[in-house]
């Protein structure tokens, strides 16, 4: 066959990405398999050359996962679908995996409540005659005036937007249908939930009447001490160059913390909002 008749058909050609060098040509791409486009894992897309044994490890891992019994039962009692794909994902800024455990215990319906102990000759709530249970500690109008509106209160002064029903908040974090507390925000309903567990728990323990006041205080003292623990852990990490010809800022994205105000140089101060709250709790004793 004489050369001049040939023809140069161009075809797309599969690829197989290497980590450690250059991509490796495989074929023609509508003659190649595996091709590694176009695959779906659980139904998410997928390339099989940037795959990993974590994916295939979580993939199969989640097939066995069955969603919280607690997720229906929540809804049914508060009449409402809750968005617990959102409400899972929550991750605390500032609170400690120990502050977490209380509010997780709620999450999943586990919270140990005087009515589900035998031996408690009074299951009742310690600020008020009801029988003491998870959604109690929520809606006493008691601890809600002395306690949960002080919460929230100060969290709408931060910005925070008021939600739609201050119940679904203090149980779920929710603010509305489709949105829940923030990061930052979320911190402290962590927090506030561990302080006022322990503040019932002590008070029966201990036959004192409970102290929402002090509980309160409680929950903003220990959110100042992470806050601050966060700021100069920032402040450290930007310290450690300031010697060098390249100075260590820190990022933009990581300098709107709510309650902190940052410098890229490492420098915080508490918020204003939060700020004002510390001097009304504890005027003169803490350093802003």
């Amino acid at each position: 066959m004489d050369r001049s008749s040939l023809q140069r058909i161009q075809q797309k050609v599969a690829y197989w990405r290497h980590t450690k060098g250059p991509d490796r040509v495989i074929g023609p791409l509508h003659d190649s398999f595996p091709n590694p486009r176009g695959w779906l894992l659980d139904g998410i897309k997928v390339d099989l050359d940037k795959i990993s044994i974590n994916t295939y490890t979580r993939a199969l891992t989640m097939r066995k996962f069955k969603p919280s019994a607690a997720e229906v039962e929540w809804s049914r009692r508060l009449s409402t679908n809750l968005p617990w794909d959102l409400i899972w994902k929550i991750r605390p800024t500032f609170a400690t995996p120990r502050d977490q455990i209380p509010g997780l215990k709620l999450l999943h319906r586990t919270l140990f409540t005087a009515s589900q102990d035998s031996s408690c000759q009074d299951p009742s709530c310690r600020a008020c005659p009801s029988r003491e249970n998870q959604e109690h500690l929520a809606d006493c109008p008691i601890i809600k005036l002395e306690f949960w509106d002080c919460i929230i209160d100060f969290l709408i002064k931060t910005g925070m937007d008021k939600p739609l029903n201050d119940h679904h908040l203090k149980i779920s974090g929710t603010l509305s249908r489709r949105k829940t507390i923030d990061r930052h925000r979320a911190s402290l309903w962590f927090i506030a939930w561990r302080c006022l567990y322990a503040a019932t728990v002590a008070s029966r323990i201990d036959h004192a009447p409970l102290d929402l006041e002090k509980a309160y205080k409680r929950a903003i003292a220990l959110l100042h001490s992470r806050v601050r623990a966060t700021g100069m852990k920032w402040q450290k990490w930007a310290s450690i160059g300031y010697k060098h010809e390249r100075q260590r800022l820190i990022p933009q994205n990581k300098l709107n913390k709510v309650f902190l105000d940052f410098q890229p140089t490492g420098e915080f101060s508490l918020s204003a909002s939060f700020n004002d709250e510390m001097q009304r709790l504890f005027p003169g004793q803490f350093s802003p």
